[in-house]
């Protein structure tokens, strides 16, 4: 066993373990893991754990010089999830750090699409000598950050859609009743896309039909706080929400009509630290959707989860905003109910919004489908 000689694309996947460790705590910055090799062996590993903190690349050296007392094994290998930074940020650049302990070779998964870096980082290396491989297991790499790719590619944020249904289609019974349609794993689930998005949206009826904790409990996580955005028109928010001290200290912004800007009860909601923003009202008397995400995407949070009633689902795909959508159905059929998508998309099936790349993933008797949305034209 210990003259097993271990492939590339092993090491990148305990790489990719330690990245996940690190997915949604480091918005606007990507999820890096990183490990270390020498002889075989595995000397240090390390993720990026929030923005501001050292870099995977950091941590998985600091880890390999703890292990080996005195420096590195020039023979050694770094194996990370994503093109190293060499740009001055919140830290230095991980590429000045690589070429002083003297790599035999970097490996790696990701090309970092950011024009501060975007294959600069892997250049400086070869200059320096440093032998260079990459796209070792690129699309677990890529879809591991593809929210962080989307939002530097598109200066929007990358929009991900989640609900329960029934096999019919209803995201609660005709009086509203929605707990609980899918099993607790199916919530776990639900609650790790919690914790990988860097902020909540969703509508001022759910609020006041379920009045949610919308916070992150059913996973161990480092983060149990959800950053919370709200669709408001007419500026409804109970000022007792549950959301409010099941997240304190995150941030919570209210979307709301510019009529209600100066109100009483405006002015309490700031009072409790909620950032009340005004938006214009479409033709059909509802809030401008694409304003409200850009806004988002310009105050840092690149990614957003979507948990709502039908209303905000249907806007956000006639506007065609979402990317990616989570449908997880129990197996249960109600009739009459209320839809997961309340609005009409089109009147022909050759028009119907298509579904890419669908994975289906089974929680016991449940079971979820995921995909990308395609517009079309």
């Amino acid at each position: 066993m210990l003259n097993r000689k271990f492939s590339d694309e092993y090491f990148m996947r305990i790489a990719l373990t330690e990245a996940r460790k690190g997915k949604g705590l480091t918005y606007p910055n990507p999820a890096v893991g990183a490990v270390i090799v020498s002889n075989n062996q595995i000397i240090g590993r390390g993720y990026h754990r929030r923005a501001g903190l050292a870099h995977a690349e950091v941590e998985a050296v600091n880890a390999a010089l703890k292990k080996c007392k005195t420096k590195i094994p020039q023979n050694s290998k770094i194996y990370i999830t994503l093109e190293p930074c060499c740009h001055y940020g919140k830290t230095p650049p991980c590429v000045d750090l690589l070429i002083n302990h003297k790599f035999k070779e970097v490996i790696v998964g990701s090309a970092d699409p950011n024009p501060l870096v975007n294959g600069k980082g892997l250049k400086k290396l070869e200059t320096a000598g440093i032998s260079v491989k990459t796209d070792v297991l690129r699309k677990e790499c890529d879809v591991l950050n593809e929210d962080f790719f989307y939002s530097i590619q598109n200066k929007k944020s990358f929009i991900t859609i989640k609900s329960a249904l029934t096999l019919d289609g209803k995201i609660a019974s005709i009086t509203g009743d929605s707990k609980w349609i899918t099993n607790e794993k199916s919530r776990k689930f639900a609650h790790y896309l919690r914790q990988i998005n860097s902020i909540l949206l969703t509508g001022i009826n759910t609020i006041l039909k379920d009045n949610p904790q919308f916070n992150i409990r059913n996973i161990k996580s480092p983060k149990h706080k959800m950053n919370i955005a709200v669709m408001d028109t007419n500026l409804d928010f109970p000022m007792n929400a549950k959301l409010l001290a099941a997240n304190s200290g995150a941030k919570i912004i209210i979307f709301t009509a510019q009529k209600n800007i100066d109100s009483a009860k405006c002015k309490k909601l700031i009072a409790k630290n909620i950032d009340v923003i005004p938006l214009k009202l479409t033709k059909d008397q509802t809030l401008d959707i694409k304003t409200a995400v850009d806004y988002l995407y310009q105050n840092g949070f690149n990614s957003i989860l979507v948990e709502s009633g039908g209303k905000l689902v249907y806007s956000l795909l006639k506007n065609k905003l979402a990317n990616k959508i989570h449908l997880m159905f129990a197996p249960k059929l109600l009739g009459k109910g209320i839809d997961c998508i309340d609005g009409l998309l089109t009147t022909k099936i050759e028009n119907c919004l298509i579904l890419e790349n669908i994975s289906i993933t089974h929680f016991d008797e449940n079971f979820m489908v995921t995909g990308y949305i395609n517009y079309g034209s």
